[in-house]
């Protein structure tokens, strides 16, 4: 299965989901914050991004963010992440970092 490759910008007041392509190599976002789709769904089969705040039973809500090659689930600021594992199908995603940052506060 390949993963599909999407990206979503913030502009400093909304959400852009539609991003095109700007020549052969790459996207044009001047002044944007470009997050990239991980592949994964949550429980409600909604797409998660880089930057989403996703909620767990049991768990304070966390941000998911790409360091070293790979996903990180947590909290950035109290320096408390893990890998992020297969736990996808038991999170929803509730916002994200730029829309809703007092959800991990």
């Amino acid at each position: 299965m390949n993963k599909q490759v999407k990206f979503r910008s913030w502009d400093g007041s909304k959400m852009n989901y539609n991003i095109e392509r700007s020549g052969q190599f790459g996207f044009y976002l001047h002044n944007f914050k470009c997050m990239q789709y991980t592949g994964l769904i949550d429980r409600y089969e909604t797409e998660i991004y880089e930057g989403d705040i996703l909620a767990r039973a049991g768990y304070s809500p966390c941000e998911i963010w790409r360091e070293d090659g790979g996903y990180l689930i947590g909290i950035r600021e109290k320096n408390d992440h893990h890998f992020y594992q297969n736990i996808a199908g038991q999170c929803e995603v509730i916002g994200n970092i730029y829309e809703n940052p007092t959800l991990i506060k």
